[in-house]
């Protein structure tokens, strides 16, 4: 099955050239990628205001059409890849969230943002810490000032916000060749690519930090998390994200990669009978993991805190880094509640708290 990828961002950020970068370097692995352009841009001839309800109703509609056509036309291709130029929850940058959820029932947008798209890649308009190259030339469709692109790019992270795989590339410290190398390496690295990113840095939380604290713009997921009977080489599990309503399923595979403590990582979305099937070889000496993660971004990095419920009742916090020698500064509402860096303390992996959890409680 085609894994679909969204490129979005706010205005003037390089989607056009960074998109084109991409087609051109998956071909030369091997797959097959194609192209879902972006609605707003096909429908401006119309007529319609992009702050009009209508036009965004119309947006919502043809891009779903274009990505089910190409999910369909993918099938008959080999290792196909769809790269859109912009996805459905890029509307709620526009208008007021009642207007989707009318138009993606009896869906919920979080099923259809996590079933849909296997990543979202958000690149950072250029009117943030690279103002000289932010220009409306070169797209008839763009006429936002400065604060209006800031404003919009924002917004359209928020929109993303809680995606199991939420990316975004940020300007500061890049100049645009970097910016597209990290936006290839960031796709690459969903597809299953061993890609130069660091590993994530991890952070034990104290226990009497309240995530209602968090001062972000911050989405909640529930998770319930088994590990499977498998080969020594491999991690391999199954996740159930969301409630019972809107659940949405994956199953996973971690081989490590020599001569680091890096892995390359397979997953794919499943229904929930494959979910139950893969349930019955939960391995026996795992307890079951819940918790639930609540997701932000802030100072360009994306930030993961997971509030253990089962089988121990810790919080950690996970940072995305999407470049080496990236600096981490943890937001001021959670760093006084920093207990120890544990990064690269595989004690404290979601798989060691499933295995060995009596241990771990008295750490």
């Amino acid at each position: 099955m085609a894994q679909v990828i969204v490129i979005t961002g706010g205005p003037c950020a390089g989607k056009t050239t960074i998109m084109a970068n991409q087609a051109e370097n998956l071909i030369n692995r091997g797959f097959w990628p194609l192209i879902c352009p972006e609605s707003a841009t096909l429908l401006y001839g119309t007529g319609l205001r992009p702050d009009n309800k209508e036009f965004q109703r119309a947006i919502f509609a043809t891009q779903r059409h274009m990505e089910t056509m190409l999910v369909t036309a993918a099938k008959h291709v080999q290792n196909p890849v769809i790269l859109c130029d912009r996805g459905l929850l890029d509307s709620l940058a526009y208008v007021d969230r009642h207007v989707l959820d009318d138009l993606a029932r009896p869906a919920t947008l979080e099923y259809m943002r996590d079933s849909r798209y296997k990543a979202v890649i958000h690149l950072e308009t250029a009117a943030k810490d690279a103002e000289e190259y932010y220009t409306l030339i070169n797209n008839q469709a763009r006429t936002e000032t400065l604060h209006q692109a800031r404003l919009l790019d924002d917004r359209l992270i928020k929109a993303w916000n809680g995606h199991p795989k939420h990316i975004v590339i940020a300007n500061k410290g890049l100049s645009f060749d970097q910016k597209k190398d990290a936006a290839l390496d960031a796709v690459l690295s969903v597809l299953g690519y061993p890609v130069p990113i660091e590993d994530e840095e991890r952070y034990l939380i104290d226990p009497f930090f309240k995530p209602s604290d968090i001062t972000e713009h911050c989405v909640a997921t529930t998770i319930v998390q088994d590990y499977l009977v498998s080969s020594i080489e491999m991690t391999e599990r199954v996740r159930a994200r969301g409630n019972r309503n809107s659940a949405v399923y994956f199953h996973t595979i971690k081989r490590p990669i020599a001569g680091t403590t890096a892995c390359i990582e397979e997953e794919e979305i499943i229904t929930k009978k494959e979910y139950m099937a893969f349930l019955r070889r939960r391995d026996p000496d795992c307890r079951t993991i819940r918790k639930t993660r609540y997701t932000f971004h802030s100072n360009g990095l994306y930030f993961e805190l997971d509030l253990f419920t089962s089988p121990v009742g810790i919080q950690i916090l996970e940072v995305e880094k999407t470049r080496k020698n990236t600096s981490v500064s943890i937001p001021a509402c959670i760093e006084p509640f920093v207990l120890k860096n544990i990064t690269g303390m595989s004690e404290y992996s979601n798989a060691s708290l499933a295995r060995h959890f009596s241990e771990v409680e008295n750490m």
